[in-house]
């Protein structure tokens, strides 16, 4: 096997006890991609002393210190056999490397030196400051932590100079999945502070004594019992209880769901706050019950810095448009220098959190390549997510537009479009045809053309249905029909030209075919029919399982193959004698049936 390249290369360092080696091995087989190799690095210190229950040994017992040392040795070199092993039975490319250097800090310099190492990732803060100050800048350090990875270097993963480890592990769950787009709470924009499903709890009895009481007292359970009860029901459902109860400390993935109802909570409080103002007729309230909105604000500042991947952008939509929405009351509930402050914190990390993940995106799509091999001509993954991304973009536009004015954002914006969503929306969808024409050259020449009019007519039906085609604009969809078209006479041309050309050959003047029929008495040769039912039974057979996702596009296609075929084979028929051209079948009801699936 032909050695991997320094930049194939992932330099995993196994730090801490034996369980940790297996955890940090365990996030690589499932994040390192398969192309790329595993180096697991093990640093050896050799020892100068012998810890043991009552005392140490020192240096004076070179015997028993020496052999202590080779005994570390070999277990170093067991385990780091036995990792190479699993990586193999996993089947992901492995080489072990064994480091001896008292000081693991140098130790890891000299490797990044010595190996040109380009990603390197500690599952321990090994003297995290000095190899970042140190390391050559070529040199992307990854932390992981317990399984997770929790850190970069900071001036290592710049936009421009982000490796291809990191965009990769950044990817989505399962490579583009549509379905992380299902989440309704995605797709409504809609505030909450109309929402008639409360009006059960706003139009109680009890709400004069919860408005009255709650600006005063710190429990409102005995004075307003009823009222307490159903708030409480209604928070179960909406599953608003289980956003007060994250550990913003401890925050994980798990945790992602309760946050995509993060808005609807802090409207929903802010709804209740009106309310007791209004009854009030005062502006200020008790200290607990400006506890939940702290509590929402912490938890917003710590999603915004946590990286995520680009799914994940409608949840932080959302909660700009909710503290957007919710500001005037704030204002009222604090003051105008608090919401500057505290609130403006937390929408200005929002801000840069959005456009982060937008540029991710956007340099996932420029990298993107296909994971299996194109062998049936279907959408790709990555046209069904961002067609459904670029769906929801649209719908949060609101939200968008003010995050999209607030610079940095010009390399997300390099298409001229109605509005800011409209020109982020043209270059994604731009980036994605890009992919299509690039991934089209993994599929074989016929099949190419199919490829493109799926994927083309799946973005363009997708846009028509839509109100992405406010944002594109009438000539773009003309275009996407005339290529679709283009495409179509292409599929034509390439798989089923071959089919007709012994009948077209055949199809020509007495005399030639005389002097051809002379010569076959010599040089015998198939029939033209022979020869043409052969290379139609056999483009048959190949394009029976080709894939035209759209059953339109199905039949059309259909009926073109059976007119550029029919076409040919009656211009034969009529060449021919009468007698003869009587016992030729009909080739349109076996060709209906046998091409194409949906």
């Amino acid at each position: 096997m032909q050695p991997a390249a320094a930049d194939d290369k992932i330099y995993l360092v196994m730090g801490g006890s034996e369980i940790h080696y297996y955890i940090s091995l365990g996030w690589a087989l499932q994040n390192v991609p398969l192309h790329k190799t595993v180096v697991p690095v093990y640093i050896f210190r050799p020892a100068f002393d012998i810890p043991m229950l009552w005392k140490e040994l020192q240096p004076s017992d070179n015997f028993l210190i020496n052999a202590y040392r080779r005994g570390r040795r070999e277990h170093v070199l067991t385990s780091s056999e036995l990792h190479v092993r699993i990586c193999a039975r996993k089947k992901v490319r492995a080489e072990k490397l064994i480091v001896e250097n008292d000081d693991v800090a140098a130790g890891l310099l000299d490797l990044i030196v010595q190996h040109q190492v380009t990603t390197l990732i500690l599952s321990s803060m090994i003297d995290r400051y000095m190899l970042e100050k140190q390391a050559h800048p070529s040199c992307s350090i990854f932390y992981l932590h317990n399984g997770n990875l929790i850190s970069t270097s900071a001036s290592r993963v710049a936009a421009t100079t982000l490796s291809p480890f990191f965009r990769e592990s950044c990817n989505t769950g399962s490579g583009f999945d549509v379905s992380l787009l299902d989440n309704l709470s995605l797709e409504n924009t809609t505030s909450i502070l109309h929402d008639t499903r409360f009006s059960v709890v706003f139009d109680h009895e009890s709400l004069n004594t919860f408005k009255g009481e709650t600006a005063s007292h710190l429990n409102v359970v005995g004075q307003s019992q009823e009222f307490h009860q159903a708030f409480h029901a209604k928070c179960v459902e909406m599953g608003i209880e289980s956003v007060f109860r994250l550990d913003c400390k401890n925050f994980q993935k798990k945790q992602w769901m309760p946050i995509y109802r993060w808005h609807r909570v802090l409207l929903f409080t802010i709804r209740v706050l009106e309310a007791i103002l209004t009854e009030s007729k005062q502006n200020h309230i008790s200290e607990a019950v400006k506890e939940p909105i702290r509590l929402l604000l912490n938890l917003a500042s710590k999603v915004a810095k946590v990286k995520k991947s680009p799914e994940k952008l409608f949840c932080i939509l959302n909660m700009h448009g909710a503290l957007f929405d919710a500001t005037p009351i704030l204002i009222r509930v604090f003051d105008a220098e608090f919401v500057k402050i505290e609130v403006g914190g937390v929408v200005a990390a929002l801000n840069e959190s959005a456009r982060g993940m937008l540029l991710e995106l956007k340099i996932l799509v420029q990298t993107y390549r296909p994971q299996h091999e194109l062998t049936q001509g279907s959408v790709l993954t990555i046209t069904e997510f961002l067609v459904k991304y670029i769906k929801l973009l649209v719908n949060h536009t609101g939200n968008l537009d003010p995050i999209l004015c607030q610079g940095q954002a010009d390399d997300l914006l390099n298409i001229e479009g109605v509005n800011l969503t409209g020109r982020l929306v043209s270059g994604i969808i731009a980036d994605l045809e890009s992919v299509v024409q690039e991934s089209s050259s993994y599929v074989a020449e016929g099949l190419k053309f199919l490829f493109l009019v799926n994927n083309t007519d799946f973005v363009l039906r997708q846009v028509e249905e839509s109100d992405v085609r406010l944002m594109v604009g009438a000539q773009w969809i003309k275009k996407r029909h005339n290529n679709i078209k283009q495409y179509m006479r292409d599929y034509l041309s390439s798989s089923w030209k071959q089919v007709v050309r012994p009948l077209e050959t055949a199809t020509t003047s007495s005399q030639k075919r005389l002097k051809n029929s002379f010569l076959k008495i010599f040089y015998p040769t198939p029939s033209p029919l022979r020869s043409f039912e052969s290379a139609l039974n056999k483009a048959c057979k190949s394009q029976m399982h080709w894939k035209v996702c759209s059953p339109v596009r199905r039949v059309e296609l259909r009926t073109n193959v059976i007119e550029y075929v029919v076409q040919a084979y009656q211009a034969y028929r009529d060449s021919l004698e009468e007698s003869v051209r009587g016992d030729l079948e009909d080739l349109e009801p076996n060709l209906k049936s046998d091409l194409f699936e949906g």
